[in-house]
């Protein structure tokens, strides 16, 4: 054995570890993390393995130029590193912010780039596996957390306002429990079950396996006690593109052009009406927020005025302000921002050229994806799946930090590279 294959199994086996242990990282922190002195280490885990994963890539490519392709895509991850760094430096003076925007928005396209390298070592039933075995404990956990996790039993382990929040409950109601099972929050647990549920679809409707869709019904239960709106509208989306991208070409214009029509009136009613009075009993359930007055209140109107906040220091310093200075991460800097949008939060830290450089990032990707996905070869399916997740997660970043989740995010790029290379020629 070559000392490039022995390096390339090594980092196949890291990413598999990656992976699979990336959706107990929460629960791992929270618990253990209150208990011993081990949590600065365990919340670093994650990077470490990262690092090693992309000494080990580096190194076989060396070996091997034909690892790696400088192709549109990858010089778009690339600007986007140096972009991110370049402005960090010259406008962010706050080094744990800087770090967690750093470990947030970096790490994952170092990923995304070392795993181009072992693509080879991973067909579908592999990722299938990888994908789905660790979903169905952590969709399990979250169905049973109302009854054998309640809130109580969650704070003698360790959960607290100063890590997760023991008791999460639907904003009119303090009888409703939102579930988060291993992950970091409801918002999460909800975009990271776009993939499992969205995996299943494109196994049923592609292999004519409908068997598929009792998983998929297990999966959508815990997304349904998440009671979180933007993963719902992404899962949605995701579903709907694995059917449509799944037709003819001719019907899946006349069909993504009526959705559109459809998204964009639906839209426009909405910032129309008053809801509270027009949809009164969907409140509980609906609506995060306070129609006692007989207008919108509380958590919905707080995140408009988020949105609004960081439009405005967007147009302030169009160039940004650096890694860290929004988003999640922005709570280790004397000035959090939380926009409410992963999108005003990558314009706010790199810049409207940041953002675009993501936008076609993203794009040059699903063309990829896309083109892969209409081929009814061994790729189809994970090609598909990807698209659709891209799309849906697109969708649910409008409203949510969604890649600035750790599990989501490394998740996505892994699977993004990985597929990326392997339709690559």
């Amino acid at each position: 054995m070559t000392q490039k294959n022995s390096l390339l199994q090594f980092a196949t086996i890291a990413i598999i570890l990656l992976l699979v242990l990336v959706p107990f990282h929460a629960v791992t922190v929270t618990i253990i993390g209150a208990h011993t002195v081990f949590k600065p280490i365990l919340q670093v885990w994650k990077e470490l393995l990262i690092l090693i994963i992309a000494s080990a890539s580096f190194i076989a490519y060396l070996h091997n130029r034909k690892l790696f392709k400088f192709d549109i895509i990858n010089i778009l991850v690339i600007s986007i590193f140096i972009l991110s760094i370049m402005v960090t430096l010259l406008n962010h003076s706050q080094t744990n912010s800087i770090l967690a925007g750093i470990k947030t928005n970096l790490s994952v396209l170092v990923l995304f780039v070392a795993v181009q390298a072992i693509a080879n070592y991973f067909s579908l039933e592999k990722l299938q596996k990888i994908i789905l075995i660790p979903a169905s404990l952590v969709a399990l956990l979250a169905v049973l957390q109302p009854w054998i996790f309640p809130p109580e039993v969650l704070v003698r382990l360790g959960y607290s306002a100063n890590s997760i929040i023991a008791g999460q409950y639907i904003e009119s109601s303090r009888s409703v429990i939102r579930v988060f099972s291993t992950l970091g929050g409801p918002n999460q647990l909800g975009t990271y079950l776009i993939l499992p549920i969205t995996l299943c679809i494109a196994l049923a409707v592609k292999q004519k396996k409908w068997l598929w869709l009792i998983p998929t019904v297990a999966f959508c239960l815990p997304l349904y006690m998440t009671y979180s709106r933007s993963a719902w509208i992404g899962a949605v989306v995701a579903v709907l593109c694995v059917l449509v991208f799944s037709l003819h070409k001719k019907i899946q214009i006349l069909l993504t052009a009526m959705v559109v029509l459809i998204v964009l009136i639906s839209g426009f009613t909405l910032t129309k009406i008053n809801i509270c009075s027009q949809f009164p009993t969907i409140n509980s359930r609906f609506i995060h927020g306070d129609c006692s007055s007989g207008n919108l209140g509380g958590s919905d109107l707080q995140r408009l005025d988020s949105q609004k906040i960081g439009f405005n220091k967007v147009i302030k310093q169009p160039l940004g302000y650096g890694l860290g200075s929004a988003g999640p991460a922005s709570f280790f800097s004397t000035t959090p921002l939380i926009t409410e949008n992963w999108y005003l939060q990558i314009a706010i830290e790199v810049g409207i050229i940041g953002l675009a450089l993501y936008i076609l990032l993203f794009t040059f990707i699903a063309i990829k994806l896309y083109t892969s996905s209409q081929l009814y070869n061994k790729n189809t399916i994970m090609s598909l799946t990807l698209l659709s997740v891209m799309i849906g997660v697109a969708v649910s970043s409008l409203f949510l930090h969604t890649l600035a989740d750790s599990t989501l995010a490394i998740l996505f790029f892994a699977l993004l590279g990985i597929q990326k290379a392997r339709v690559t020629k």
